[in-house]
């Protein structure tokens, strides 16, 4: 039997996208040191449901988070509450860093410019993948 590989268990379509979010730890049960901690870290891409994320830190699954979003282009903001879905390590020559999947628990931000709306917007300015 054939291995499933992870873009087989993504439910939504994801939209390449590299910028900074800040991180607000609100609980971490398997790490309570990082309760309270705060961090900005760089976004891989996004989706309605979640994003993909590289910190500098181990947070483990199961982590309450606060997520802030800015986008420039067009302005919005958006907060998002959330838990860590998946973690693995990167290879990094210099420092190490961690891969993180964010799942969506609840979404706050502009009402004139939703997230699904902006993800939308920035699906057809570049390829989504699954």
């Amino acid at each position: 039997m054939k291995d499933q590989d992870q873009s087989d268990r993504r439910e939504h379509l994801r939209v390449p996208q590299k910028g900074y979010i800040k991180v607000v730890v609100e609980a971490s049960p398997e790490a309570p040191t990082l309760e309270g901690k705060v961090f900005k870290c760089t976004t891989r891409d996004l989706s309605s449901g979640g994003l993909h994320m590289v910190v500098h830190s181990n947070v483990p699954v199961g982590t309450q988070l606060r997520l802030h979003v800015v986008f420039t282009d067009p302005p919005a903001e958006f907060e998002h509450v959330a838990r860590v879905a998946w973690s693995r390590p990167l290879e990094d020559d210099i420092l190490q860093t961690y891969a993180i999947g964010i799942e969506f628990r609840s979404t706050d931000g502009d009402p004139d410019c939703e997230w699904e709306d902006l993800l939308e917007a920035r699906m057809l300015g570049s390829k989504p993948t699954q």
